[in-house]
């Protein structure tokens, strides 16, 4: 799954309505909350490990939770409307208040979500 896919954008007339999928956004918000993808050791550079043939280390970039809520306020930015899929993901209460936090905004700017 394309990571950002979570996010479409689409245009109703004049209106550009932000599709929601909450339990895509929720996935991508639990996996940056659990820090899932992180490198849990380095290869050191000696010759013990030969048959790493001088390869650096893996480094894996991962998303903050902060990171998630930042793309998402970057979508409302653009919206004039949001329509949410999958509603009962937002029942985990630290999710839900993240997300809450991010449509309230929305709303005070005179945005519509559905």
């Amino acid at each position: 799954m394309n990571r950002r896919a979570f996010l479409l954008l689409k245009t109703t007339g004049r209106r550009r309505v932000l599709h929601l999928s909450c339990e895509a956004l929720y996935m991508r918000w639990a996996d940056a909350r659990s820090r899932a993808g992180v490198a849990t050791g380095v290869i050191p550079d000696d010759a013990s490990n030969a048959h790493w043939d001088g390869e650096p280390p893996t480094e894996i970039e991962r998303e903050t939770v902060a990171d998630v809520l930042a793309e998402l306020e970057r979508g409302l930015e653009r919206a004039d409307a949001v329509r949410l899929t999958d509603q009962a993901w937002l029942s985990d209460p630290t999710f839900g208040t993240d997300v809450e936090r991010c449509l309230d905004a929305y709303r005070v700017r005179g945005g519509t979500v559905e």
